[in-house]
């Protein structure tokens, strides 16, 4: 199992070299079609974020401390809606995170109907209360693309309420912290559940976004 710092990975936050299939398929696209159809995925993705503020659990949220992306194969941001500008690019090395350690290991791998979750500080580059998950979008039986979603939680089960403690005296201090879970099967949700003071505000946060 990976351990949760990969500076190999955190240097990584600028564009993976485009796949043999994507330099193929791009020689296909005109420019008016392939404004057309980004215009298509912006309001895909605002429409998410709009839609996580209005009806996210937690304050952070309601503020608009959230983010809706999509991500190509290899993980960079593709499209992102964002109240905070640094979270359309901090996802992409969580999803670069999965492609290197997740989607060719035996007992994890990564298929249809999956949902990582995190917010490890040292992955994500942000703190607790920054909760994300990524789902894996395939097209027949074709790993194409991934949808994320970031939302600032009310409490991450830190020792002083709010999931930022003033009062912290190590990590350990700072409540719940997952390196990259694969969050839905096997009734892992229940048990993460089980870590926070308002665990109403989790649950909703999360929940939703895996929507």
């Amino acid at each position: 199992m990976p351990g949760a710092i990969d500076y190999e990975i955190s240097k990584r936050l600028h564009p993976e070299p485009p796949s043999e299939e994507e330099l193929k398929y791009m020689k296909d696209i005109e420019p008016t079609t392939a404004g057309i159809f980004l215009h298509k995925l912006h309001t895909i993705t605002s429409e998410g974020n709009e839609t996580l503020v209005k009806l996210g659990a937690s304050t952070g949220c309601r503020w608009g401390d959230t983010a809706c992306a999509i991500y190509t194969k290899s993980g960079d941001s593709a499209v992102c809606a964002s109240g905070l500008y640094f979270h359309s690019v901090l996802g992409s090395t969580d999803v670069k995170y999965i492609m290197k350690y997740w989607v060719d290991e035996p007992s994890v791998g990564v298929k249809p109907g999956d949902a990582f979750f995190c917010n490890m500080p040292y992955i994500r580059g942000t703190h607790p209360p920054d909760m994300a998950i990524y789902a894996p979008i395939f097209y027949k039986d074709k790993l194409v693309c991934w949808v994320g979603a970031i939302v600032h939680t009310g409490e991450c089960g830190a020792c002083e309420p709010g999931g930022m403690p003033s009062g912290s005296r190590s990590m350990y201090d700072e409540g719940l912290q997952v390196p990259l879970a694969d969050a839905f099967p096997g009734g892992v949700t229940g048990n993460l559940n089980d870590v926070p003071k308002n665990p109403n505000h989790v649950l909703g946060g999360y929940l939703f976004n895996n929507r």
